[in-house]
């Protein structure tokens, strides 16, 4: 072998080599999708929620190959329908869910109480509760002034983990159609608004 033909081999070894190594640095992986790490206070979540984020984590990693609005209106109504089935066969109450958990990313005012905004973390997807309706106040879903459930969110902070239940909403606009308050946006926050209607904070 000459020595450019083994130089030139050399030279691909190292190119190879640094791709890699900046991959590793940056915490991606070389290929395939980044999954995001179920913390250990998420592991044990009531099997509702992991029903839920899973279909969040399906209808996100669709949304980001879609090409163009089409298909972006095709995968929301498909997302919408799925979510209808999960609450007719997960959730018997209803849009009412119980015993599920999440860390506190932001405590907030609202007209006539206050709020909460929960990162829920889990199957590799992260999804958001909200008390806040982000397009319209009128549809914020506050906790009352001067109530237990007030009070216990005021000794709270950021990054708290809590256990809670509550009640998912209709979009205001779509109430005829089966189509969660939020949901009909396409956003890589994936945020519903919610009541919390009790919350634990969890050790």
């Amino acid at each position: 072998m000459s020595n450019r033909s083994q130089n030139n081999k050399i030279y691909s070894v190292f190119i190879l080599l640094l791709f890699f190594f900046m991959a590793v640095a940056s915490g991606e992986a070389p290929t395939g999708e980044e999954q995001e790490k179920t913390p250990s206070y998420m592991e044990d979540a009531d099997s509702t929620q992991l029903a839920f984020a899973k279909i969040e984590k399906d209808f996100f990693s669709r949304f980001k190959k879609s090409k163009n609005d089409l298909q972006l209106n095709s995968i929301s109504d498909a997302k919408n329908d799925s979510l209808k089935i999960f609450f007719e066969n997960y959730s018997k109450t209803g849009l009412v869910v119980n015993n599920w958990r999440g860390s506190i990313s932001e405590i907030m005012s609202l007209p006539f109480g206050g709020g909460l905004k929960v990162a829920c973390n889990l199957a590799g997807v992260t999804f958001y509760l909200s008390s806040k309706n982000e397009n319209d106040d009128i549809y914020s879903k506050s906790i009352k002034k001067n109530t237990e459930l007030y009070n216990l969110v005021m000794s709270l902070t950021k990054g708290d983990k809590i256990q809670f239940n509550g009640k998912f909403f209709k979009a205001p606009r779509y109430l005829n159609r089966d189509v969660l308050c939020n949901s009909e946006f396409v956003n890589e926050d994936q945020e519903y608004v919610f009541l919390f209607t009790e919350i634990t904070k969890l050790d």
